[in-house]
């Protein structure tokens, strides 16, 4: 058993250290007591092949990158102020898939950028005005959904439902702004 933790362990290392695209056939285990580099598929068992392929898995789908477009790089040099500009990239660093960005406080976002808790409101109040970052529940469970039409990250499937969402935010929004008129 404390071998196969040890190949488990040397694996991820492995994997980590090169691209998603690992072929298994191609990551080796070090013998530490002759020295030999050992195929690991010839070490592990069908169950441990198994969790292999699930860290494998994880790997390929776990991106450490945004998709970004061009032309709303050009909206957003026209539109947004520097403490505006800084917040939303602050956001699209901490953003998790489907673009969400949850358990940053006004005081935690104004430290980790090095600004004011008031410019941090201000700028947030701004993003969503402009419809950049979408901005849902209260307190504690506030998060921020970024705008996927200027970056995205995950599935193609799930940018869908979200652009439905920010279209529909601004259906509602063009609506009021007519009826109060």
């Amino acid at each position: 058993m404390e071998r196969q933790l040890k190949v488990f362990q040397a694996i991820k290392d492995e994997c980590d250290r090169i691209d998603a695209n690992v072929q298994l056939e191609h990551v080796y285990v070090m013998d530490k007591h002759t020295g030999e580099f050992i195929p690991v598929l010839a070490v592990l068992n069908e169950q441990a092949q198994f969790v292999l392929q699930k860290i494998r898995k994880a790997i390929r789908y776990k991106p450490d990158y945004v998709t970004a477009y061009q032309a709303s790089s050009t909206d957003m040099a026209k539109e947004l102020t520097g403490s505006e500009a800084k917040v939303l990239f602050y956001l699209i660093g901490k953003m998790t898939y489907n673009n969400l960005v949850k358990g940053i406080t006004m005081r935690g976002l104004s430290k980790g950028i090095g600004i004011g808790v008031n410019t941090a409101k201000d700028a947030i109040d701004g993003l969503a005005q402009k419809n950049f970052v979408m901005i849902t529940g209260k307190n504690i469970r506030r998060t921020y959904h970024v705008n996927p039409s200027i970056v995205w990250k995950g599935s193609i499937y799930k940018k869908k439902q979200k652009v439905d969402m920010f279209f529909d935010n601004n259906i509602k929004d063009a609506v009021a702004a007519y009826n109060e008129k």
